[in-house]
């Protein structure tokens, strides 16, 4: 853990260098560095006014903040809409914010693709085909895929469902 010095004069530079290191670190919603510098130690108010002078300059959004975690776990770490949702609100971003971003960044449609691409390599798994049925199904729902996006996978599987391996366009693995 990082030490920054506090005294009286510096109270404010030793909170910018703090909050600017933690951005350095990654990227943070208004509510996590808030959350953070608190745990710190320094005022709420010193830290309303650093957050309200770096989302003047750009150093914070957390609208972009948002963009890029959909971003990311519709990449690297799949999430449906309701599992991103959730991560949003838990990184302190307001709800109409969220929905507006996941209305914009991933659309139902979407998501059903990003659902179907998701279990792939539990298709491809040699097991009977009620297994890997459950196993699509369960993943999904915990991940926070909406049941539109669910029935749209188990339709794909039911229909593919006399293959013994499921079709080319299905057995690819998702590159990451």
């Amino acid at each position: 853990m990082r030490k920054v010095k506090k005294d009286a004069a510096g109270g404010m530079e030793s909170l910018r260098e703090s909050a600017l290191w933690l951005l350095g670190y990654r990227a943070r919603s208004c509510h996590e560095l808030r959350e953070r510098l608190l745990g710190k130690g320094f005022a709420a108010t010193d830290i309303d006014e650093l957050i309200a002078r770096f989302t003047e300059v750009g150093l914070l959004d957390d609208g972009r903040f948002a963009r890029d975690l959909v971003r990311y776990h519709t990449r690297a770490h799949p999430l449906g809409r309701f599992g991103l949702l959730r991560e949003l609100r838990l990184k302190g971003i307001a709800d109409e914010l969220a929905k507006k971003v996941l209305e914009e960044e991933l659309s139902v449609d979407a998501e059903v693709e990003l659902a179907t691409e998701t279990v792939k390599r539990i298709l491809n798994r040699k097991l009977d085909f009620k297994s890997k049925y459950k196993k699509a199904v369960g993943y999904l729902s915990r991940r926070g895929f909406s049941s539109h996006a669910i029935n749209g996978v188990q339709a794909m599987i039911l229909k593919n469902r006399e293959f013994e391996e499921f079709p080319e366009e299905l057995s690819e693995t998702r590159e990451d």
